[in-house]
């Protein structure tokens, strides 16, 4: 009988071990990537997507950019905040670190601002731009 019990408690232990492991691989996330995760959703992105993702991308990176060398160019330090509640409502907030926001200044701010909008054929009525003074220049 110990034989029989032995082969029995092995073949139990064998059985265990493999149900953990399934179980394991098909709840571990440990090994998702974007391709996993992207196949888990029933989505299959295309070339042309991703393409069109990357090319609108680096167009909104060289705005940014763009505009921050403008305003630096004109003696605006700056930092610049983009919130978008909808896609035809996007807010702007540019802080100034070394000017006052009086409306001189808010107004030339915004023209820089609508000039890059323009040059990046981006609809300068979408933006609703905001120029404040930053209180706490040092952080």
């Amino acid at each position: 009988m110990k034989v029989r019990d032995s082969g029995l408690f092995g073949l139990s232990l064998l059985l265990l071990v493999i149900i953990m492991l399934s179980v394991y691989a098909r709840f571990s996330n440990g090994g998702n990537d974007a391709g996993t995760l992207l196949q888990e959703n029933n989505r299959e992105v295309s070339v042309e997507e991703a393409n069109d993702y990357l090319a609108s991308y680096h167009k909104e990176v060289g705005f940014y950019k763009n505009l921050g060398e403008r305003l630096r160019e004109k003696g605006y330090e700056h930092s610049i905040l983009g919130i978008m509640d909808d896609e035809d409502d996007i807010r702007i907030e540019i802080t100034l670190t070394n000017k006052e926001a009086n409306e001189q200044e808010r107004v030339e701010v915004k023209r820089i601002f609508e000039e890059t909008a323009v040059k990046y054929k981006l609809d300068p009525k979408i933006f609703k731009v905001e120029v404040s003074r930053d209180e706490n220049p040092n952080g």
